[in-house]
């Protein structure tokens, strides 16, 4: 009994902290330029980037061998902010504020991969079971538990990618690039702004290497009506959009 009250006020501390969630931005300020993180595309790579310049900008010279998660994280807590979505267009009053998308339908099986399947040899957290997603289950039964939830109690990591760049159906960054034109995009960045090649910390970065897909007609259905913006502005972005 006292183990599934607990669980019931775990679950209802982890809800109410979704209802109150906001996009994450990191700040370089010398630079005036933000970004705002997506999670499942690329963040482990963008963000050891971010934190590598920040670090440069302090006079600390470090390669991608020394900046662990746990170094990065000491960075992030002092670069980042939550921000309210109805105040991003202020921020871009100051700062050049980019993030990048990626194909729904491959950030949601990444998704899959590594939250629900990844676990059950990595000894990680189900960090969806506030959800009521178990560990192994199988893809269509995943996406079709996904499908039901909407934005407003949704883990950042299935909440819609256009929930973190657009405010009433308008963007609220300035360069929204793509992850399957992640070298293209990134390089107009860095010729502007001269920031650090991100490195490949994660198998899924590069897109498009799957030869079987996971879905089938049902579970495509079910994606294209829960993320519909999301495919619509993916689709729409050719090589971001400049300020």
């Amino acid at each position: 009994m006292f183990s599934s009250i607990n669980e019931q006020y775990r679950r209802f501390r982890s809800m109410r902290k979704i209802r109150r969630e906001r996009p994450e931005v990191w700040l370089l300020k010398e630079k005036k330029i933000g970004y705002v993180q997506i999670p499942k595309v690329a963040t482990r790579s963008i963000r050891a980037a971010l934190a590598k310049q920040i670090l440069e900008e302090q006079g600390i010279n470090v390669g991608y061998d020394e900046l662990d998660s746990q170094k990065i994280k000491e960075v992030e807590s002092y670069s980042t902010v939550r921000l309210e979505r109805t105040k991003m267009n202020s921020l871009r009053d100051e700062y050049f504020v980019f993030s990048f998308i990626r194909n729904p339908y491959d950030r949601l099986y990444s998704c899959y991969k590594n939250k629900v399947l990844a676990p059950l040899t990595n000894n990680k957290r189900n960090v969806l079971a506030k959800h009521g997603i178990e560990l192994g289950i199988s893809f269509e039964e995943f996406v079709e538990r996904v499908a039901a939830i909407p934005d407003t109690q949704a883990d950042r990591h299935i909440r819609s990618q256009n929930w973190f760049v657009s405010n009433k159906g308008e963007l609220t960054v300035d360069f929204l690039g793509r992850l399957d034109k992640f070298e293209v995009d990134w390089t107009m960045l860095s010729d502007r702004f001269q920031l650090p090649t991100p490195p490949v910390r994660n198998t899924s970065f590069r897109e498009g290497n799957q030869v079987v897909s996971p879905y089938n007609a049902r579970t495509l259905s079910l994606v294209q009506n829960r993320y519909a913006r999301d495919i619509e502005l993916y689709e729409s972005v050719d090589t971001g959009t400049n300020k």
